[in-house]
């Protein structure tokens, strides 16, 4: 009987979840997915027929290939940027063959699309880079939740997305073979699901080739084998993003790549003449302007002869052109999900220096890639179309690719796809009638306010619904997700009065640096002048850490220029680089901790899943919930010896403590840390007084902290170490790193890794923990041998229990670094590594280190939670690890204010009606089944006499 609060709820949860699972997947229907444009992957070989331009093209390149020869050609960032776009670019273009009236790949260059029929290439575009290059993959794990499974019930349809498709009477051998591809994975994938029609979700370019399929193949063909056609972000009639990569040359966003390289590619792709704006959708909108000229949709061949592309007109005139001019109903149920709100270019405007140059531009609403009127296209097209089914779903704020990767755009589009799968027993609409006794209604939305829930409906008058439990046709998967819901707010107005007050402090990466430079920095290089970065705010800041541009080539000196600290002899402390200040932003608050670059939220999320599950939970950022970045550069000293950075964070964090309690009632607070993060905020409390302590600090939560550093940072001051940022050189970084005062911090504590655990090994000695001395003099860094004995080892030598509750959570099975072999080239080269046991960063020994520290410990409460493959970062990322976190500040919560027993009562009756009406709706749908197979055999005989009529 002492379930209770969170753990209760996500009891609940579960069982309404694996209920519908288990009645949903044996009603799968089979689901195909058909990616956009940039989002296949493409595989070449080149052959003796192939002539590079230039020597550094040659076959030779790249020179990881399989067996055969293959290698990806896209995407592979390293194929990509200088010194080697152009030949990305020479081997990616298509060439118009006249005489062929066709579209062909560059001789010499053969080219495949990996994993036909399987999802496998569709979840990123670089298996190397799958985080940062990730496409379908949180679509195709929300597909799998609901009991899809890869090449049974679920399938991919990559393509080679250079190639389009013709008007009748023009050959399109690609583009042709490709529907020919996927109309037998559509056939087979209905054949091996029991003859049950398929679902088709498109992205982008996808939707166009979709559509082609369809209305290309008879209706009796469509009748048996669609089930229906759910298409993301789909430029009906185009987009005017189109016209700016003709025009100017478009990077994808993709640094330090020229655009004028891959500009000819661009314009030699099939499929991005079928991507220019239709004049049928975009009218006489002008998409260009330059001082001679205004173009329209209607001015596209004057456009593509003024941008020098004139070899472009016959082909879009004789082949794209009849494509364009409709869209035909295919008298299958459609249903179309964009984003808008997402600025989109609308029109572009150029100067005197021509197309050459980057156009200003005049932005509109769509998605950031496709425009509105393009999005919204079949809307108008198919607005007298009595046979045609069409629902559009408009998700505010999702840009093109979002769409399929943001949790909220994610759930709206498996609800779509879910209500295709539950309306042969429960339709959406019934279970709105049921739970409500209203009539239907497109779209709910629900209003909670605490001690009151009502549901508002998105009609004009918006009317309200008293939820009652006493309605007896409140049923079956709607009763199920209402009485999770209302548990959950239950438990939410219970919990969210009693919140003590949480701060977040962050590991050492996982904090943004900005800088400013006076008159007295001395640049490195003329490249390095006060100039760049361009972009500074009206006080001459910008951020120095993290913004890739800064980092990767030809930058790198001067960011690690900027970010060096140097050991002063006379100050016994460290300093910044002369000349350059730096700042750490919004201290306070949990806004510097979501991401590492604002620009590119998504590839640098740090601790933003974190802070979404934790407002889930009631806490508000500014309120209840508090960050304390820091610069991370930055460590601390032992007794006697200055640090004045690292000692003013403490007092910062130790007011930022006071004002939280104080502003909530008194209570203490909750310390959540990340990594380096732990080893401060153990440091706080061992230098206040347990008065202290006790007044002000509920509990203390440690993520992967490296209680006694880790061999990572041996690699770091050895040889440099890049993070996994690209085309960064490890070796103009490393003086950078060995400068950090922090990563002496950090360093494999000789008490904790003893003796006996080789760290390192040459040809001429093994160093172990106790031979950090050594090691620094060995690499060439004798200057860190001072500030390591004097201010360093004094915080190793022991790690005291501060007498506060403490739960370490970390993560384990992940391969990490344990011992480096270095040959005879020495430091400078990247080492050969044994792995052990940890979590990717961190060594178990070093994670698992208070256990042993503390364990005669009396006074000291001390819990640890180990996550099975939860790697350093995706601990404070990974849905599951994060559950188990948050399930973990719950208790200290639950502790503080229990739980009543008629509210448990209450609870345990919610669960028993949830059991009962699982049991009532599954009655039902067999009651259902057996009328509608009855109704069928009554009708068998009539449909044949009107077969007959028919015929």
């Amino acid at each position: 009987m002492e379930m209770k609060g969170l753990g209760l709820i996500m009891g609940m949860v579960s069982m309404a979840v694996m209920w519908y699972e288990c009645q949903a997947s044996s009603n799968l229907h089979p689901l195909i997915l058909v990616p956009g444009s940039g989002g296949n992957q493409l595989e070449a070989r080149l052959t003796d027929g192939y002539k590079p331009s230039s020597l550094l093209c040659s076959r030779s390149y790249p020179p990881f290939k399989d067996k055969e020869g293959w290698f990806r050609l896209w995407f592979r960032p390293a194929l990509l940027v200088s010194p080697f776009t152009q030949c990305f670019a020479d081997r990616m273009t298509l060439y118009y063959d006249p005489q062929l009236d066709d579209y062909v790949n560059t001789p010499g260059v053969e080219t495949r699309v990996p994993s036909f029929g399987s999802t496998r290439s569709l979840l990123y575009l670089d298996p190397h880079l799958k985080r940062v290059t990730a496409y379908m993959g949180a679509l195709v794990k929300a597909l799998e939740h609901m009991g899809y499974v890869d090449g049974k019930t679920l399938f991919g349809a990559p393509y080679d997305f250079r190639y389009g498709l013709a008007a009748d009477g023009h050959p399109s051998r690609v583009g042709s073979k490709f529907l020919e591809d996927l109309k037998d994975l559509i056939e087979k994938a209905s054949t091996s699901n029991g003859g049950k029609p398929v679902i088709l979700v498109s992205h982008s370019l996808g939707g166009l080739f979709v559509l082609q399929l369809l209305n290309r193949n008879p209706p009796s063909w469509r009748q048996k084998f669609i089930k229906h056609f759910v298409a993301l972000a789909t430029p009906w009639g185009g987009a005017v993003q189109e016209v700016h990569n003709l025009a100017s040359g478009y990077t994808l966003g993709a640094p330090l790549v020229d655009p004028l390289l891959v500009r000819g590619q661009q314009r030699s792709s099939e499929s991005n003449l079928w991507l220019i704006p239709s004049p049928k959708v975009f009218g006489a909108q002008p998409f260009a302007v330059t001082l001679n000229a205004t173009y329209t949709a209607n001015d596209v061949v004057q456009f593509l002869n003024d941008i020098g592309f004139s070899g472009g007109i016959h082909p879009y005139q004789s082949r794209i052109v009849p494509l364009l001019e409709r869209l035909p109903a295919p008298a299958v149920p459609v249903t179309c999900i964009f984003g808008s709100g997402v600025k989109t270019a609308e029109t572009l405007f150029y100067d005197e220096s021509g197309f050459d140059k980057q156009p200003e531009i005049v932005y509109g609403d769509g998605d950031g890639t496709v425009n509105m009127v393009s999005l919204e296209a079949l809307q108008l097209e198919w607005a007298d179309q009595q046979n045609q089914p069409l629902k559009t779903i408009r998700i505010e704020g999702a840009s093109h690719i979002s769409i399929f990767q943001d949790e909220k755009a994610v759930n709206r589009i498996v609800k779509e796809i879910s209500a295709k799968l539950v309306n042969e027993s429960t339709r959406e609409g019934e279970i709105n009638s049921l739970l409500f006794n209203q009539p239907r209604r497109e779209v709910l939305h629900h209003t909670v306010v605490c001690g009151d829930v009502r549901i508002a409906d998105s009609g004009s008058e918006s009317p309200r619904f008293q939820f009652s439990l006493q309605n007896p046709k409140m049923k079956g998967l709607g009763l199920i997700f209402a009485m999770v819901s209302m548990a959950v707010m239950w438990y939410t107005c219970q919990a969210s009065s009693n919140l003590h007050p949480l701060i977040l402090v962050p590991g050492s990466g996982g904090n943004q640096l900005e800088a400013r430079l006076t008159d007295g920095y001395k640049p490195s290089s003329l490249l390095c002048s006060r100039l760049y970065p361009p972009l500074k705010d009206k006080e001459g800041w910008f951020r120095l850490w993290f913004d890739p541009a800064q980092v990767v080539g030809p930058f790198t000196q001067c960011f690690a220029q900027r970010m060096m600290l140097y050991y002063d002899p006379q100050l016994d402390d460290y300093v910044n680089t002369p000349g350059v200040e730096t700042r750490v932003p919004s201290f306070g608050s949990t806004r510097s901790l979501l991401h590492l670059d604002p620009h590119l939220k998504r590839i640098t999320a740090y601790m933003g899943p974190l802070v979404k599950s934790l407002e889930q939970m009631g806490y508000v950022d500014g309120e209840t919930l508090f960050g304390a970045p820091y610069d991370f550069r930055y460590g601390l000293a032992a007794d006697g010896h200055p640090s004045r950075v690292g000692s003013k964070f403490l007092e910062d964090l130790k007011d930022l403590i006071e004002k939280a309690s104080t502003s909530n009632g008194g209570k203490p607070v909750i310390l959540v840390s990340h990594s380096l993060g732990g080893l401060f905020v153990l440091q706080l409390l061992n230098r206040n007084p347990p008065a202290w302590r006790q007044k002000f600090i509920k509990h203390f939560v440690a993520l992967s902290a490296p209680w006694g550093g880790a061999v990572q940072e041996v690699h770091t001051l050895a040889s440099g170490y890049t993070l996994g940022v690209p085309l960064v050189d490890p070796l103009l970084v490393r003086e950078q790193q060995r400068s950090s005062e922090s990563n002496l911090w950090l360093m494999p504590s000789p008490k904790v890794f003893g003796a006996k655990q080789p760290l390192v090994v040459t040809l001429n000695a093994t160093y172990t923990a106790y031979d950090i001395v050594q090691f620094l003099n060995d690499i060439g860094f004798p200057e860190g041998i001072h500030p390591y004995q004097s201010r360093t080892v004094p915080l190793l030598e022991h790690l005291p229990a501060p007498e506060v509750p403490v739960t370490c959570i970390i993560g384990s099975g992940v391969r990490t670094s344990e011992t480096l072999f270095y040959d005879e080239s020495g430091f400078d080269r990247q080492p050969e590594i044994v792995y052990g046991d940890g979590d990717g960063t961190v060594n178990m020994v070093s994670l698992l280190a208070l256990e042993s520290e503390w364990a005669d410990q009396q006074n000291q409460s001390l819990k640890m939670v180990t996550i099975e493959g939860a790697s350093h970062t995706s601990i404070i990322k990974d849905e599951n690890a994060l559950n188990r976190i948050v399930e973990e500040i719950s208790e200290f919560e639950e502790a503080s204010f229990g739980i009543r027993e008629e509210d448990y009562k209450f609870i345990m009756s919610l669960m028993m009606m949830m059991k009962n009406n699982m049991a009532l709706l599954t009655r039902e749908r067999d009651q259902i089944k057996r009328k509608r197979n009855i109704q069928e055999e009554k009708m068998s005989p009539l449909m044949g006499v009107v077969s007959c009529i028919c015929q």
